[in-house]
């Protein structure tokens, strides 16, 4: 069976019709044809920074159009999936880059992939043989090699917040001094802010 054609879906907008946009792009691309309404649909913005930068991040006019759009075609079980990654602090960037109020006004849960709370990993087994994406090792020194997705801690209990500076990995220890959020409150490197998250 042959998989269905690609489709790009480009509009020139303007900052007064942009959200509306959104729902006319998704659209003029198919997406009730490629997602079924009735399913779970996650929402996945992009963080490469938890500090705003519009050509690196999902802006907020991206995020809410493409909620509003979504549930405007119907889909009404919605859910943001936060990951960590060894550069962006999740609750920083959702709450720098203007995602909290979004997903406070439309009901959005945000459920966080590194919180065994949240999800469970479970190891992916392809069905038919890779040629090379099977046998490539963790790239992180802290990677559990028996789970590409999950970080496990080195002998000193370093939190998987490791960063590559100047070619070599540097640890940010639990001892550093507190840092305070957006809101103001207190937070430890590996800390969970209000709320569990």
């Amino acid at each position: 069976m042959a998989s269905p054609a690609s489709v790009v879906a480009v509009l020139r907008t303007t900052p007064d019709r942009v959200l509306a946009d959104y729902a006319r792009l998704m659209e003029l691309a198919g997406v009730t044809s490629a997602l079924r309404p009735g399913a779970t649909t996650i929402i996945k913005d992009n963080i490469s920074w938890h500090y705003p930068f519009p050509g690196a991040n999902t802006t907020p006019w991206q995020l809410e159009g493409s909620i509003m759009a979504l549930r405007a075609a119907g889909f009404d079980d919605l859910v943001c999936v936060q990951n960590k990654t060894v550069v962006i602090n999740a609750f920083k960037g959702e709450d720098l880059n203007l995602y909290v109020p979004i997903f406070r006004h439309y009901g959005i849960p945000v459920s966080y992939n590194f919180k065994p709370a949240d999800m469970q990993w479970v190891q992916f087994r392809p069905a038919a043989p890779l040629l090379v994406l099977d046998r490539i090792p963790p790239l992180h020194p802290h990677m559990d090699p028996r789970d590409s997705g999950r970080f496990a801690p080195d002998s000193e209990g370093d939190s998987p917040g490791d960063f590559r500076r100047n070619g070599r990995y540097h640890s940010r220890k639990r001892t550093r001094p507190p840092h305070h959020d957006a809101r103001g409150q207190e937070r430890h490197p590996g800390q969970c802010g209000p709320g569990g998250h």
